[in-house]
């Protein structure tokens, strides 16, 4: 993957900052799957994810879905 096409530092969401999701944050709930968000003032939508050992128990299939959901942010 080029540098240019890169997930950035910037867009990425921090421990902290996703623990604060979590607590405050909405939600989109469907079976297996679960989208929370919230509005930022930085001007740039970030991404955190997390992904349950108990939907996808495979370390190998846990960072394909990542990359996937990655891609289409």
């Amino acid at each position: 993957m080029s540098a240019h096409r890169r997930y950035s530092r910037r867009q990425r969401l921090g421990t902290a900052d996703i623990a604060s999701l979590l607590s405050g944050g909405r939600a989109l709930k469907r079976p297996g799957f679960s989208v929370l968000f919230r509005a930022n003032l930085l001007g740039v939508p970030r991404l955190g994810l997390i992904v349950p050992k108990r939907v996808f128990p495979r370390a190998v299939d846990r960072n394909r879905m990542k990359r996937l959901l990655r891609e289409l942010f």
